[in-house]
């Protein structure tokens, strides 16, 4: 199947994830910044552990990404074309979408924003589901 990754895949995919966290704590203090006080550069979510980027990016630039679980703000050129595309792309940072089966599945899972239920779920009239439901 072209889209199941090794485990290179899906440690790569860890990295982004544990950077994500990272990033969503660091963003929680940049919104409590007041106003005047210069934002705090994020780190680099391309998935290489050895990675020190930083990225610096608007509240609105940052949140219009964490719209999507599969997304991650990576330093410029710093994507790997076997597991992520490219969304966009300026100056101060790239944007791209984890499109390889188990590391988009990882990464979707591990979205601190979202909630997955995994396995089977009781649908609303308490049939079992095998389909995963999304809970907000």
């Amino acid at each position: 199947m072209p889209w199941q990754m090794g485990s290179h895949a899906l440690r790569e995919a860890e990295q982004q994830c544990l950077v994500r966290d990272a990033n969503e704590a660091a963003e929680l203090l940049n919104v409590a910044l007041i106003m005047e006080t210069k934002r705090r550069d994020l780190r680099c979510e391309c998935g290489d552990g050895a990675c020190l980027a930083r990225v610096s990016m608007t509240h609105a630039e940052y949140e219009a990404v964490r719209v999507y679980g599969s997304r991650f703000v990576i330093g410029v050129d710093h994507e790997n074309p076997e597991s992520a595309w490219v969304l966009s792309e300026n100056a101060r940072f790239g944007v791209i979408d984890v499109v390889a089966g188990d590391a988009r599945h990882q990464v979707l899972t591990r979205n601190p924003r979202h909630a997955w239920v995994d396995d089977t779920t009781q649908d609303a009239i308490g049939q079992a589901s095998l389909e995963p439901e999304r809970i907000n």
